[in-house]
């Protein structure tokens, strides 16, 4: 079976509104799904990739990536920096995580459009001193109407990473492309694209920030707990970025990976590192606190003496309010010892 794109755009202008892409052609038929073999562990070869990165410490051959941010911090701008510099092999992200090698990139992009798309490539190649006509390996798409979980979706997506073969592949915004962020319409988007043949970075927001959050709280965007729907269950990689305000933004990075964090201000489409954050204070109290009962820890004594420095426990106020918000949000169970949920367990990392 193969797919008539132009029909399938057209059905998607009467859906979404607009298409625009820059592929075209016939994807050709869709191969038969393959399964694995079971293979005895005493007999395992290492892996050519096994230690293998496309961004040292960030992102992985095959990885499941999710990079959240609320809208308009500029999350958007930051995958467009790491496609450019990956793709052209161009210094490090955010002159912190490392490029090994050009790399092969495609983006959906749901959001801007191609006309914001290229005056926002326009201002980061000025900026990395970079000419168009170096963006051979970078591949895009404006495509209003983008399903995770329909097979039609599913089966054009795949053919054309089959036809382009990437490293990379970016989806903007993730959320708008499934039906539901939570339960069974995700759960069907991510088998979908832990079966891609490259790795896969979705962009999502996060949920809203309480009306009220103690000082204890930490800055909302710096915890998993923090992302929309329930994205971070199966990502290889979390890295969430929190508004600091004036074009500043934290930015934390956890799962499967070393623990980062940074503070980044924008200039001219791209960010700089303007500090680099010791693991406690990218790490929210809530966080903390979610580590420490995965560790172990199930009393308030307990925990006030784990999350304390060696001469001064963590005051209880800020644990008690700490306990709350995580009972609140669904992470903790109700009353003693603690325990986690499976979110809870999930959002510890």
């Amino acid at each position: 079976m193969s797919w008539d794109l132009r029909g399938l755009a057209a059905y998607s202008e009467s859906l979404m509104g607009e298409a625009e892409s820059v592929w075209d052609g016939d994807p050709g038929p869709i191969p038969e799904p393959r399964y694995a073999a079971f293979e005895c562990a005493a007999d395992a070869t290492e892996p050519a990739d096994v230690d293998d990165w496309l961004v040292d410490g960030l992102l992985r051959p095959h990885a499941l990536g999710i990079l959240a941010s609320a809208e308009g911090v500029g999350k958007s701008y930051a995958r467009l920096e790491l496609a450019l510099r990956l793709a052209t092999g161009t210094g490090s992200l955010f002159g912190h995580y490392p490029i090994r090698r050009p790399a092969r990139v495609v983006l959906i992009d749901e959001e801007n459009g191609a006309a914001e798309e290229y005056r926002r490539e326009t201002e980061a190649l000025a900026s990395l001193g970079l000419e168009r006509a170096a963006l051979t390996n970078y591949f895009r798409t404006s495509y209003a109407g983008m399903n995770l979980g329909k097979p039609e979706r599913q089966e054009w997506l795949r053919a054309e990473l089959d036809r382009l073969a990437p490293d990379l592949a970016i989806l903007d915004t993730g959320g708008a492309m499934v039906g539901d962020e939570w339960g069974e319409p995700l759960k069907v988007a991510v088998r979908f694209l832990r079966s891609l043949p490259c790795a896969v970075l979705a962009c999502v927001h996060l949920t809203k920030p309480p009306r009220e959050r103690s000082r204890g709280g930490g800055q909302h965007g710096s915890a998993l707990a923090d992302v929309m729907g329930q994205w971070t269950r199966s990502a290889d990689v979390v890295a969430v970025m929190a508004d600091l305000g004036a074009g500043r933004a934290r930015w934390t990075v956890r799962k499967r990976v070393p623990p980062s964090g940074l503070v980044l201000v924008q200039r001219a489409g791209l960010w700089d590192v303007v500090a680099v954050a010791e693991d406690h204070e990218a790490t929210s109290t809530d966080t903390r606190v979610l580590r420490a009962i995965a560790a172990g820890a199930t009393t308030a004594d307990e925990l006030a003496t784990a999350l304390g420095t060696a001469d001064r426990k963590l005051p209880k106020r800020t644990l008690y309010d700490a306990l709350a918000r995580l009972r609140r949000d669904g992470l903790l169970a109700d009353g003693t010892p603690y325990a986690l949920t499976p979110d809870g367990m999930e959002s510890a990392g």
